[in-house]
């Protein structure tokens, strides 16, 4: 029916609790990477080209029980292990790729994202935050991954895009929207575009006591990647 529509791009999501059930085995289900090789076959049957999100809302419910999913750090390795898995067996198939479906959902809508669940936290918002600083290293990593199996791939970022409008023409509404346009789209976007944390971020990281754990390649790997 696509096809027939005229559409040239199918875009679908690789389930990642699918490929690696709990997360982490150390070998993906080849039943899966068969069903999504049938797929993809069916894609390029009907002369469209397949753009294949990687992290869509699906990690393991056992990396959520057991490391309150994004905020731990080693579920990085495991989201880099899936992706490499993927790129090994699609990476000269698939020219288009998306690391995370609505990154900045972390923020709105942070266990679907990122797995985090507030009565397992004892500091919520800075749980929330380093999980998804964790994904950003994460979609840096898998980045440089791709380019090496195929330079001509392209990775991008995707947000949820919310459009925010002063409730009135008065400073403070003013500034509220601006605020709500960084905070729920710009952080994102800012990152993942230029590798680096902007300066409002950081401000109100320092207002709300968040520190973020950085790890050694952290900086280099977001702003290569």
């Amino acid at each position: 029916l696509c096809a027939e529509m005229g559409f040239k791009v199918f875009r679908f999501s690789i389930k990642w609790s699918r490929v690696f059930p709990t997360g982490e085995e150390l070998t993906p289900n080849q039943a899966a990477l068969d069903f999504y090789d049938r797929v993809l076959t069916e894609i390029e049957k009907h002369h469209m080209i397949p753009l294949v999100t990687i992290s869509h809302f699906e990690m393991p419910l056992a990396l959520v029980n057991r490391y309150n999913g994004w905020a731990d750090r080693r579920v990085v390795d495991m989201f880099y292990r899936y992706a490499d898995s993927l790129f090994a067996r699609f990476g000269q198939r698939v020219p288009y790729w998306i690391s995370f479906n609505e990154i900045n959902a972390g923020r709105f809508s942070t266990f679907k994202s990122t797995g985090v669940v507030e009565d397992k936290s004892a500091n919520y918002l800075q749980d929330c935050y380093q999980a998804v600083h964790h994904q950003f290293v994460a979609a840096a990593k898998i980045t440089k991954r791709l380019r090496e199996i195929n330079p001509n791939a392209k990775m991008g970022c995707m947000i949820a895009r919310f459009t925010t409008y002063a409730a009135t023409s008065k400073p403070d509404d003013v500034l509220q929207m601006m605020l709500d346009e960084q905070h729920d789209n710009f952080f994102y976007t800012d990152v993942m575009v230029r590798g680096a944390y902007p300066h409002y971020m950081k401000r109100f990281f320092a207002e709300n006591n968040v520190k973020i754990a950085w790890a050694a390649q952290d900086e280099a790997l977001m702003k290569n990647y």
